[in-house]
């Protein structure tokens, strides 16, 4: 019983460590399992009350902790035992509910979890178990992760043109690095609609399958003064070319800071840059950073 119970101590902290990206010493982790399964012999003592058992176990969760992980500061420590409950309450669930079942006698005995059985059987109840909590886990962490980073890229765009704007979400995307080739300025692509007020009446952006000619005769003098092709090749190899307008000044907030940007070009898309409408813009990364070398500032969105 003893040695089931350090192997299942050492994968629950295993788990832990994997969901919370730390990077610790395989004996580390024995010596807090081999820790942790002597609360296995709290089995043999008479029930305890709830008084008892509760400090015992936060005490107990603390030095595997500590053993396993280290104490740095507080706020890592308590993210480590965060984890390390979330997982073990997950895991012993999901141990519980297999052996219930599959009407496997199972027993709670001074907090601790008693079955009987085969060893055999013990040992894959305890494996199985932890197996399919890690893997649910990790998928749901994955996808929480994504949500996460997805969040962390988004900003808010507001582009302006002769006194009007236009404001959208927008997705910082670490993949584009689109720019003019003769200027070098960065190019932000947004969608057409979001950018139409901005343009003259009776003169809506270019969009696919418009004839170039005849749309480029209709814009007024100040706007072809504006207007540009931007050729670009993807890479795949295939060319291309995206129109775009120079504004006036492009403002781009990212939680509490805002920047501001004169020395830009705004490229459109009639199609959506979104399938779910999430964000309605695109801009590469070094876009902010670029923004600031060429004469931008940083302000709060307020000001913007």
């Amino acid at each position: 019983m003893f040695l089931l119970n350090v192997v299942a101590d050492w994968l629950l902290l295993y788990l832990t460590a994997v969901f919370r990206r730390r990077t610790v010493r395989l004996w580390r982790l024995t010596a807090a399992a081999t820790v942790g399964a002597a609360y296995a012999f709290v089995v043999l003592l008479p029930p305890l009350p709830v008084a008892v058992l509760l400090p015992l176990k936060v005490a107990l969760s603390a030095t595997l902790i500590l053993v396993a992980f280290g104490g740095r500061n507080p706020r890592t420590f308590l993210s480590d035992l965060g984890v390390f409950y979330l997982v073990s309450f997950m895991a012993g669930g999901a141990v519980y509910g297999l052996r219930f079942l599959l009407d496997s006698p199972v027993a709670v005995k001074n907090g601790a979890l008693v079955t009987s059985g085969h060893p055999a059987m013990q040992w894959g109840w305890i494996v199985a178990g932890l197996a399919a909590i890690g893997w649910l886990a990790r998928k749901g962490y994955g996808a929480i992760e994504t949500g996460r980073l997805q969040a962390a890229s988004r900003v808010i765009v507001t582009v302006w043109v002769d006194g009007k704007a236009v404001t959208c979400p927008g997705l910082v995307d670490t993949g584009n690095r689109l720019q003019d080739p003769l200027s070098g300025r960065p190019v932000l692509v947004v969608e057409a609609d979001v950018l139409a007020p901005l343009f003259p009446d009776g003169c809506p952006p270019l969009v696919e399958g418009e004839a170039e000619d005849a749309w480029w005769e209709r814009l007024p003098d100040a706007w072809k003064a504006r207007v540009r092709p931007v050729f670009f090749r993807t890479l795949s190899g295939e060319g291309g070319i995206l129109w775009t307008v120079r504004p006036d000044r492009v403002v781009i907030a990212q939680g509490d800071q805002a920047y501001h940007s004169t020395d830009i070009l705004v490229g459109w898309r009639s199609a959506p840059l979104s399938s779910d409408g999430q964000f309605r813009a695109i801009v590469h990364p070094h876009l902010l950073r670029q923004s600031l070398a060429r004469g931008g500032q940083p302000c709060s969105p307020e000001s913007a």
